[in-house]
């Protein structure tokens, strides 16, 4: 479903909008491509799969293609753009494996370039830098965030694991988001955020104690989003 936001930041939601899915598919995100282009990774269904689809500007969808996942046990979990090339990233959890697809927005086509192992266990949230050369994954059974040089955005090359800390939180991380300036990558790990630094070549530090959410005992926030002010 689409949604109408006015410039007071009164979210609307578009009824005829609505896309339904078949029960227990489970999408669980969508990303946004140039020329009003939307993908939707169908997690649970069988095959999980990526459904394509044209937002019009009157907020509705049009169906466009839809790619099944790998053959095999493979679900699709995370996705990001690219800021600077008509790829985006794909990741496969339970396969360790980051997918590298390309699309062309006008034709409302969607192609499998390539796929490469993570050294993360269970990759699922990714996050890419504004420059298009970094990107990022958030490794929950390890507690890892995985850097990649994407400068090749068909050749994702592996930099680096960083190691959350568990001074505050549980070091697994659910979800991962870039702040607006690049300068730092948050991560969720049950009730701590994570504030880490970006150096300039990419690289992760984690300099800081994560912050405690004050969130009652239990609670498992889930989603993560930046907003500069």
């Amino acid at each position: 479903m689409s949604f109408t936001v006015t410039p007071a930041g009164v979210v609307t939601p578009n009824a005829t909008s609505k896309v339904n899915f078949n029960s227990g598919d489970g999408p669980s995100q969508a990303v946004i491509l140039p020329g009003n282009m939307v993908v939707v990774d169908v997690q649970a269904a069988q095959p999980s799969y990526l459904a394509g689809y044209r937002l019009h500007s009157n907020g509705t969808f049009e169906a466009l293609t839809n790619l099944d996942a790998p053959p095999g046990d493979t679900v699709f979990l995370g996705m990001v753009q690219s800021p600077v090339s008509k790829y985006f990233y794909a990741a496969f959890p339970e396969q360790g494996l980051l997918g590298v697809y390309s699309y062309v927005a006008s034709a409302g086509t969607i192609s499998m370039v390539t796929d490469v192992a993570t050294t993360g266990v269970l990759p699922c949230w990714l996050a890419i830098s504004n420059n298009g050369k970094h990107l990022y994954s958030d490794d929950t059974m390890s507690g890892t965030i995985s850097s990649f040089d994407v400068s090749d955005p068909t050749k994702p090359a592996f930099k680096q694991a960083l190691k959350l800390s568990t001074e505050v939180g549980n070091g697994i991380p659910w979800n991962v988001a870039l702040d607006p300036s690049g300068k730092f990558l948050y991560a969720i790990t049950g009730l701590a955020l994570h504030v880490i630094n970006i150096q300039a070549d990419g690289s992760l530090m984690e300099l800081t104690t994560p912050w405690k959410l004050d969130l009652p005992p239990g609670t498992l926030p889930y989603g993560l989003a930046t907003v500069l002010k």
